[in-house]
């Protein structure tokens, strides 16, 4: 199946268009590469409480990707036998790894509960990689997304969260609002150093010390008043 990314083909009044392109992953494709991601990508609602899957139910035939709500997903250790617990909340998509590695297997322990209701919109796997063929600009986007999450593993990303950084960036993952024109996330007013310290459980240097290394991090960039969000993903991951 082959899909074709003209200008001519673009619709976009199709709402799961309009769906996808609130996902930080995709919000800055063009239009035509959206059209052809909606073309293979149906929507789902899953009240709170209700299973979206339990462990060994997930086959990796889809990306599950979150524009609204929150769930808990959880993933099994064969080894220890243990269980790990993270967020699964607006912006996140599930299974980009699993598909892209081809390695669907690898998906099979997880589950995902809704804590409150989600809307969600599944990707067709098999498509999903297809349209990667057909879009340069689709390959470009997801190669910088995996090096993000293999940097964030390798320069602590993954643990920062349990210090002051993790609940700046929490504070300041509440105050992020979306440009309705421009779809850029961003701070629009910045607290001072000590109201954020206060809002964080932290002191007026840690605050500014997070501050700072978020703009290290080209998590943020100054626009003064505000903060220019410049990796809505990074920071979501952080903030969790």
């Amino acid at each position: 199946m082959a899909f074709t990314l003209a200008a001519d083909d673009i619709v976009t009044e199709d709402p799961l268009l309009l769906l996808i392109k609130q996902l930080p992953l995709f919000c800055h494709l063009p239009d035509s590469v959206l059209s052809a991601l909606a073309a293979m990508s149906t929507e789902k609602v899953v009240a709170p409480g209700e299973m979206v899957f339990s462990a060994g139910q997930y086959e990796s035939d889809d990306l599950i990707c979150c524009i609204s709500g929150r769930g808990q997903m959880t993933s099994g250790d064969g080894g220890d036998g243990s269980i790990t617990r993270r967020l699964f909340a607006e912006g996140d998509v599930l299974g980009l790894e699993f598909v892209l590695a081809g390695l669907p297997e690898l998906g099979s322990s997880i589950g995902l509960q809704a804590e409150t209701e989600m809307r969600l919109v599944l990707i067709d796997a098999d498509s999903f990689r297809e349209a990667i063929s057909s879009s340069h600009q689709m390959a470009v986007v997801l190669l910088r997304e995996m090096t993000r999450r293999v940097l964030g593993q390798s320069m602590g990303y993954a643990t920062v969260e349990k210090g002051a950084v993790g609940r700046v960036a929490k504070v300041l993952f509440g105050l992020a609002e979306r440009g309705e024109e421009s779809g850029q996330w961003r701070i629009n007013t910045m607290p001072r150093h000590r109201d954020l310290g206060v809002l964080a459980s932290a002191g007026e240097k840690e605050a500014a010390e997070a501050v700072a290394r978020l703009i290290g991090m080209h998590v943020l960039k100054r626009d003064y008043p505000g903060m220019m969000i410049t990796d809505y993903p990074a920071l979501m991951a952080i903030a969790e």
